[in-house]
This record gives C-alpha cells, structure tokens and sequence, in this order.
C-alpha cells in the first residue's frame, strides 16, 4: 500500500521522537539534516549520558571520554560519556569499585542536545 507523509512543524522534540521516522532540520531557510530518527540520535556518535547520585560526598570522576556537565551539591553528578573512547562497562567498574554508588541512571542524549548541536555545527559553517 501506499505511504502517508505528515509534515510535521515543531518546538516539541518529545514530538518528533515518538512521532518521526524521517527528520529534516532547517536553519534559516537551508537544509542541514535529512534522514531516518535513528541517524539523527547517532549524530554525536556513542554517546551516553549518565545520572550518580553517590553516597555521602563524592568527587568529580575523570577518565578519557567523560565531561562532567552538572553538578548539584556534593553528591549529585550529570556526565556525557563517550562510549567509543571509554566502554560503559569500564565507567560502571570504576564507580562500583569504590563503593559510591547510591543512585545510578544511563541514557540517550536528549535529542534536544543533539538538535542543538547541529545548528552550532550549521553556523560555524556560515
């Protein structure tokens, strides 16, 4: 049978995701993203994000691969992990050999960061 196209305009990227299997992104008025939702979610490439919440005060994990991107108080860490220069497993080991694990959470980039980071590569080109 025969395919039905939507298109769809939105802010909403919770949209999109449960929505979309083909995106293309604009950026004024040029197309700079046109594929399946699964390429758009690999754009940053093996990327994970990463919730610790430690028991008592914990201190900022350093290893290749891995940025910190917030901290609340001295127990509660938000990391991007690049899983293609430190596996997730090798990250897990680190944190669960030392006994600090109070809460842990793995996920997906939000695609929200993602979008945002192709229009930041789409305005360095300009």
């Amino acid at each position: 049978g025969k395919g039905v196209t939507f298109i769809l305009t939105t802010h909403d990227l919770a949209d999109i995701e449960s929505l979309a299997r083909r995106v293309i992104v604009i950026n004024h008025g040029e197309q700079i993203f046109d594929d399946r939702i699964e390429k758009l979610k690999q754009f940053l490439g093996a990327k994970k994000t990463i919730h610790l919440v430690t028991r008592g005060k914990g201190e900022e994990i350093t290893m290749p691969g891995l940025i910190l991107s917030e901290r609340r108080g001295d127990s509660d860490f938000t990391y991007e992990l690049d899983t293609a220069v430190t596996r997730l497993d090798a990250f897990v080991a680190c944190v669960s050999g030392q006994g600090m694990i109070e809460d842990l959470s793995i996920g997906d980039i939000p695609i929200e960061a993602i979008i945002k980071e192709l229009y930041t590569r789409a305005e360095c080109r300009d």
